[in-house]
Parts: C-alpha cells; structure tokens; sequence
C-alpha cells in the first residue's frame, strides 16, 4: 500500500473514531439531562457548569487538536455535572 493510501486511511480511520465519540458524548448529555428531569422534584437548585468557562483557548491549535479539546471540555462538563449531581442528590 503507498504512503498517501496509509494515510488517507489513517486519518479515515481517525476521523471516524472521533465521529464514534461526539455520538457517545451526544448520548452521555443527553441521559443525564433525562435522569435530571425526572428527578427534578428531589433534587436541590443546581448551578450549571461549564468547562469553556473554566479553560480558556490559551493558542491557536491544528484543527484535530481544536475538535479533540472541544470532546475533552464536553466530557469534562459531564463529569463535572455528575459529581454535581451527586451533592444534590446527597443533601
């Protein structure tokens, strides 16, 4: 196999991985709101969090790096949201 048909399926490959994991992101935000909706008469008042608040973009980065970030900050939200979730569920 060349060197550009490697790459082209490198980066095929890469690209639907990433495309795997903002599904599963999609879903992760999706069933936490649902479980935070049904549970909304026990819960206490939250305080949204959001990561693109807590990390500003500190320098230009290649468009991988940019869409990699943006996953990371999105799982961060929802781990964060979870643990948030869980001292409101304790009190």
């Amino acid at each position: 196999m060349s060197d550009g048909a490697e790459s082209a399926k490198r980066e095929s490959q890469v690209g639907q991985e990433i495309n795997d994991l903002l599904v599963t992101i999609d879903s992760l935000e999706e069933l936490f709101h649902l479980v935070e909706s049904r549970l909304e008469n026990v819960l206490t008042d939250r305080v949204p969090v959001n990561a693109d608040e807590k990390e500003k973009e500190s320098a230009p980065r290649v468009p991988l790096a940019s869409r990699i970030r943006e996953m990371r900050l999105r799982i961060q939200t929802v781990n964060a949201n979870l643990n948030e979730f869980q001292d409101r569920l304790e009190n």
